[in-house]
């Protein structure tokens, strides 16, 4: 199973911990997932999903290197980070949003490498 580095899972708390701040009218839950290594962070409005924000790690670096979005406004999370290249501070080197062979469409992130070492 991939693995975060130290300084990583730091990173993504620290998103969590903001989001829960910046968004006090949601419930936000931060989730590890046993299968594919990454974290989410869910942001619901009562029983309802808003969105969800997976953190995938890179295999050797254990950085993060990808994050996937599902939920709602889709279309404007893309046009937002498409325009900006960033999510959370991190450089976008690449983002398409993924419709074919899922259940949900989502935005597919890649971030450009993170120098982290720990």
């Amino acid at each position: 199973m991939n693995t975060f580095n130290k300084r990583s899972l730091e990173l993504i708390n620290n998103i969590y911990n903001n989001m829960s701040r910046h968004y006090p009218q949601y419930n936000c839950y931060i989730n590890k997932e046993d299968v594919s290594g990454s974290i989410s962070i869910e942001i619901l409005n009562g029983n309802n999903y808003v969105n969800k924000y997976y953190f995938y790690p890179n295999v050797i670096s254990g950085n993060i290197e990808s994050i996937a979005i599902y939920g709602v406004s889709i279309q404007g999370h893309y046009e937002t980070i498409s325009k900006s290249k960033n999510i959370f501070g991190f450089k976008v080197s690449r983002i398409s949003i993924i419709t074919q062979n899922t259940m949900s469409p989502f935005v597919d992130i890649y971030i450009e490498s993170m120098n982290i070492n720990q």
